[in-house]
């Protein structure tokens, strides 16, 4: 088992430099051929979870396991974030005829239109309206692992969600956000905006303010059955 062991981060620096090459280099190249680059994140999945599955039965450590799952997880998650973050920028897309880049750009339409979007500047109005820095909140919270953004077109946007009536974080965030470490901020959004089996059908930000915690168990499920799926 030591054996295996030492293999274990190699053989997961491995994988991860085989996910690792980038599928765009700007958003303007995504906006122009998105129907190849879906392709390629298809295969990029396809390729993840056979690596995941050869890791699982084969003879490492428990650790090791999951060390090396985690790897590739977060090398799926770096190229999901090329694709996806390219389509956020060019959102709407209309010239689009790949039935499959079509359903990319109706969940990113989806996660952009389920919910309201603050600023920062916002967000600090409404925790403390007398603030002289409103950045200031929203700096600390997210980088305390409270809160997350995404990116759109340059600026930084938060989901109305996340807070309460007084505009501060749901409490429960904070363990959400810590589940889906390594995830990437507008994958996280599209699971919010997503309707779980888990919640009876309803999404997780229409049940975060009233059941936080049975957020928090769908999330976990979630993970579970990427990891194992």
């Amino acid at each position: 088992m030591a054996k295996a062991q030492s293999a274990g981060p190699k053989s997961a620096a491995a994988a991860h430099v085989a996910l690792a090459s980038p599928l765009v280099s700007t958003p303007s190249a995504v906006a122009s051929d998105i129907g190849r680059y879906v392709m390629a994140l298809d295969a990029t999945r396809a390729a993840a979870t056979m690596l995941i599955d050869k890791i699982q039965t084969a003879d490492f450590t428990p650790a090791a396991k999951v060390e090396m799952t985690r790897q590739v997880r977060l090398s799926v998650s770096e190229q999901e974030g090329l694709v996806l973050q390219g389509l956020v920028d060019a959102s709407p897309v209309s010239l689009l005829t790949d039935s499959r880049a079509e359903l990319e750009a109706k969940a990113v339409k989806a996660v952009l239109n389920g919910t309201t979007w603050l600023t920062a500047q916002r967000v600090g109005e409404r925790q403390n309206p007398d603030a002289t820095n409103q950045h200031a909140v929203t700096s600390r919270w997210k980088r305390e692992g409270k809160i997350f953004s995404i990116e759109r077109a340059g600026q930084t946007l938060y989901p109305k969600y996340v807070f309460d009536e007084l505009g501060n974080p749901i409490p429960e965030v904070a363990e959400i956000l810590k589940i889906f470490a390594g995830y990437r901020p507008f994958r996280i959004a599209s699971w919010f905006e997503s309707t779980n089996s888990m919640l009876r059908g309803k999404r997780p930000r229409e049940v975060l303010a009233t059941n936080p915690q049975a957020v928090i168990e769908a999330a976990k499920d979630h993970v579970v059955g990427a990891v194992h799926g």
